[in-house]
């Protein structure tokens, strides 16, 4: 069994505590919010605790007269749904994409590399006139999927670079080894580089994952009145026009953590992967 040593208090450095408040004090600005969410989200207008405020995940949510949400399990699905494909498209294309850039010489190879940078920083807002054509050309309007095939497009530029900087620090060494012992490169991309870039995958999968569930702008755009997503139905509490609340405040914060808890859960279950993670892309 492993021993870990632990750091007596002899040991720890003079006055850490100075470092220990002045990092409290700076994440006291994300803090503070997300306590008031919480304690908002179970706390009735008089003060008092309160489950009410989570009706909206099992009964419709009245926010006009005769204008009301629909029951918050439906657009939870829609975002699970949405960035789950984004996830499962982006990965494959990223990895297949990223590996014969980092590893293979090729003709254009280093134009390539500076268009997905510049590809990366394009904004997705003066794309949006060519959306709208490409997606009336592929009879994508208004469907789910169109608006997947757009969000994956836009992700994989910065997607396939930041890939290949992983494959990069990978050593060339247990590929050339591979290769010697018989091993196609199909083989050996599968069973040994595939591996060896695990972490740099997880962020990958997890930070495609997590765009896709906190995307507004092109479901609001092109998915108008067929399907709405958790970001919309939170976006629907509020009066477009003054930005006050068309609901209690205790319900739109139960609905803002509803919103955060699945990303708070992929992080945990994901972070053993991500913290093997260092700059450049190697494994610790």
């Amino acid at each position: 069994m492993k021993k870990v040593a632990l750091m007596h208090a002899d040991d720890r450095p003079y006055g850490a505590w100075k470092y220990v408040l002045l990092l409290l004090l700076i994440s006291s600005v994300v803090l503070i919010p997300y306590g008031w969410l919480v304690l908002q989200s179970f706390t009735n207008p008089e003060g008092f605790f309160t489950l009410e405020n989570w009706t909206f995940m099992t009964q419709e949510t009245m926010i006009r007269h005769g204008v009301s949400l629909p029951v918050a399990t439906k657009p939870m699905l829609n975002s699970l749904k949405f960035a789950t494909l984004m996830a499962l498209c982006v990965v494959p294309v990223t990895v297949c994409a990223a590996y014969p850039l980092s590893r293979t010489d090729f003709i254009g190879r280093k134009l390539l590399a500076r268009l997905l940078i510049i590809m990366d920083a394009f904004p997705q807002v003066a794309l949006l006139t060519s959306f709208i054509i490409l997606l009336s050309k592929m009879h994508l309007t208004n469907k789910l999927i169109g608006v997947i095939f757009l969000k994956v497009a836009m992700y994989l530029p910065g997607s396939i670079w930041l890939m290949k900087g992983f494959f990069d620090h990978i050593n060339w060494d247990i590929e050339w080894a591979a290769i010697v012992d018989g091993a196609s490169r199909f083989k050996t991309f599968l069973r040994v580089i595939v591996p060896a870039a695990k972490p740099g995958i997880a962020v990958i999968l997890v930070n495609s994952f997590l765009s896709g569930w906190g995307e507004y702008i092109l479901i609001s755009i092109f998915m108008r009145g067929n399907a709405t997503t958790m970001s919309n139905f939170i976006s629907s509490m509020l009066d477009a026009e003054d930005g006050k609340y068309l609901v209690p405040a205790g319900i739109l914060a139960a609905a803002c953590i509803a919103y955060i808890v699945p990303v708070i859960i992929i992080f945990i279950f994901a972070q053993k992967t991500l913290l093997e993670v260092r700059q450049g892309g190697s494994k610790q």
